[in-house]
């Protein structure tokens, strides 16, 4: 005997096969989606998926694909050298390749260094970066110049050629309209020596190098404030090791024993 329907909204008369069929559907449509049973593409969110749901092993190869995914993510394995053309179909890859894109833009920060009473600072295993940020903070003892020298053999031994770095430059002081240029020549860079520093007064220096790590001429830029007796003083310089060599290491000498902060930063390439 058919089923009959008794009302509306209809329902079904107990224990009929239909209604139990109905049930069953309502059940697989809430687990799946509405649809025809097929999931489109997108309709399945980061939020529908629990924790650890979807493995690698689940995915097969192939089945990701570039047109597949949002513009922010196609925006990333661009830079990450994934083209339209091309398939992920490791997802350990994909993320190697993102990490490795981001590294050749940012800054990475290679060291910051608190120190107390120090006559020098070294900085060794630098051969991976073709850029170099530093900022030097100084609070000096008495009254100190800084200057800076290169290694080619991670420290040991440093670049010292007589006339092998120079800097140029141009300072001026509180209370004086022209600012003094300056052109230091020797063994190391020396670019605010023609002005020291006061005693347990701040000084603060930023320098950038750029071929740190080829065998190039390697340039660099920097700026620099510090206070001398009752003098605020400001510089600018550029700056030039000549000898065309790959280098890996820096360090920083200070005439007399300072204190303060050193940041290094770098981009590899």
């Amino acid at each position: 005997m058919a089923d009959t329907l008794t009302s509306s909204p209809f329902s079904y008369p107990m224990g009929s096969f239909y209604g139990d069929l109905d049930t069953r559907i309502k059940v697989l449509e809430a687990a799946i989606g509405s649809g025809g049973g097929a999931v489109p593409d997108y309709s399945v969110t980061s939020f529908k998926l629990a924790d650890g749901a979807v493995i690698t092993a689940k995915v097969a190869d192939a089945n990701i694909t570039y047109g597949k995914l949002a513009a922010d993510v196609k925006s990333k394995l661009w830079e990450a050298g994934i083209t339209p053309n091309q398939t992920v179909s490791d997802l350990a890859d994909a993320r190697t390749r993102l990490t490795a894109a981001e590294a050749k833009i940012t800054w990475e920060k290679i060291a910051v260094v608190d120190f107390v009473s120090q006559t020098q600072l070294i900085q060794t295993d630098l051969g991976a970066f073709r850029d170099l940020r530093i900022t030097l903070e100084l609070e000096p003892g008495a009254s100190a110049t800084t200057t800076m020298q290169v290694s080619a053999n991670n420290g040991g031994a440093w670049l010292a050629g007589g006339t092998d770095y120079s800097s140029i430059g141009a300072y001026s002081q509180s209370g004086v309209t022209s600012p003094a240029a300056f052109t230091i020549t020797g063994s190391a860079f020396a670019w605010f020596a023609s002005n020291a520093g006061s005693a347990a007064r701040p000084q603060i220096e930023t320098l950038t190098f750029g071929q740190f790590n080829k065998a190039k001429e390697m340039q660099g830029t920097g700026t620099g404030s510090w206070i001398s007796g009752s003098q605020f003083l400001t510089a600018a310089v550029s700056m030039n090791y000549a000898p065309a060599t790959a280098l890996n290491a820096l360090k920083f000498l200070f005439t007399v024993a300072c204190s303060g902060r050193l940041i290094i930063e770098g981009i590899k390439g």
